[in-house]
């Protein structure tokens, strides 16, 4: 079995790894939760895109930070999982010590979306596996927290899928408005194609000719195809680049 439980050799796995972890549970047919960095301030680990794939039967791979906070997802992972439902978690570590009074390691405020791990996710493995480059958007949330925006209608976990060659933008769930979509399209395709995650906020006035407002909070996840690498030869030399291969994300 791929999964595991985090050790201190593996909280820092390549993305080649947790995502075939997770096509791994979706082809097992086994409850999943997937937990993704989505925000953070301050100083952290782990940056936006960071991912853990935590099984409902225990075990999981991949890290959101490196240690301090994996336990609490877990714990949440499971409430996610019995409600069916996405959450979007922040913690604030900004009042921890300060490791050797310098500011680093996890001391921000840093956002997790933990979701159910679903066949909406299929897409993104199907296109790593091919060599496409694809961004993920997930709302994180909307007009009056995910209630209906004019023209459409999208709430917490709505997902699309952009894909800069040949660009498509795939709408997999939520009605998502034209106007959202032309504004979180261009930083997709970019993202994408640079392995990147951002988080994004588009607001715009109402079109019914009211004052009020309506924002949408996108969150960017660019899963750029990994690099092949081509060994060639049989020195002694071969092993350890063989190695340094496996802890680096090449196909």
């Amino acid at each position: 079995m791929l999964l595991r439980t985090m050790s201190a050799s593996n909280w820092s796995v390549p993305e080649t790894e947790v995502l075939a972890a997770a096509r791994e549970v979706l082809e097992a047919d086994r409850p999943a939760a997937l937990a993704t960095v989505v925000d953070v301030r301050g100083s952290a680990y782990r940056r936006p895109g960071a991912k853990m794939i935590i099984p409902e039967d225990g075990g999981g791979i991949g890290s959101v930070t490196a240690g301090c906070l994996e336990e609490d997802v877990r714990s949440l992972a499971t409430d996610v999982l019995a409600a069916g439902e996405p959450r979007v978690e922040t913690f604030d570590l900004m009042g921890d010590d300060d490791v050797w009074g310098l500011g680093v390691g996890c001391n921000g405020v840093i956002d997790i979306l933990i979701e159910p791990l679903s066949e909406q996710y299929r897409p993104v493995l199907s296109a790593f596996a091919a060599g496409n480059n694809i961004a993920v958007c997930t709302v994180l949330d909307s007009t009056d927290r995910a209630q209906s925006i004019q023209d459409g209608a999208v709430y917490l976990g709505d997902r699309a899928y952009c894909e800069p060659a040949p660009a498509t933008f795939d709408r997999v769930s939520g009605a998502w408005p034209d106007w959202l979509v032309r504004a979180v399209r261009e930083p997709a395709e970019t993202l994408a194609s640079r392995g990147k995650a951002e988080t994004v906020t588009v607001e715009r006035k109402a079109s019914d000719g009211s004052e009020n407002t309506e924002h949408a909070t996108v969150f960017i996840d660019g899963v750029a195809a990994p690099p092949e690498l081509f060994v060639f030869g049989t020195g002694h030399d071969v092993e350890p680049v063989c190695e340094l291969r496996k802890m680096r994300t090449f196909a």
